[in-house]
């Protein structure tokens, strides 16, 4: 996925479902916290469903993961 087109919010689930339902965050809390308050986004609780993601936040997950992807800030 461009990051170009990936918006806040999808930056916002991709990592929430890396932390919540893989179990593999890419960033630690702190800079997780600092990048969502840069952002004005509320980082707070996500789903440990599989099935509350959207398959484009899971590719967008993956790809942060496979470190495709610069992080987005």
């Amino acid at each position: 996925m461009n990051p170009s087109n990936a918006t806040p919010q999808v930056w916002l689930r991709a990592n929430q479902y890396l932390y919540y339902v893989l179990g593999t965050p890419v960033y630690s809390d702190r800079e997780y916290v600092l990048a969502c308050q840069r952002m004005g986004l509320d980082g707070s609780g996500g789903s440990d469903l599989d099935s509350s993601y959207t398959e484009q936040e899971k590719r967008y997950a993956r790809d942060l993961l496979d470190g495709n992807l610069p992080h987005f800030e």
